[in-house]
């Protein structure tokens, strides 16, 4: 599979937790969520967005 990450969405920072509301309010289709992310991975990550690739 094949899948890019982007940088930005909609001009704001893309990152997990932004990730976790745009499944929850999708501008088109069903909403959804996922139980969790690892806690580690949680903290380490949070907030941090990355260049596409």
């Amino acid at each position: 599979m094949l899948v890019l990450t982007p940088n930005t969405i909609t001009r704001n920072p893309f990152h997990l937790d932004a990730l976790s509301e745009l499944i929850k309010e999708p501008k088109v289709g069903n909403k959804t969520q996922y139980r969790f992310y690892e806690k580690a991975v949680k903290e380490k990550l949070r907030g941090k967005s990355y260049p596409s690739h």
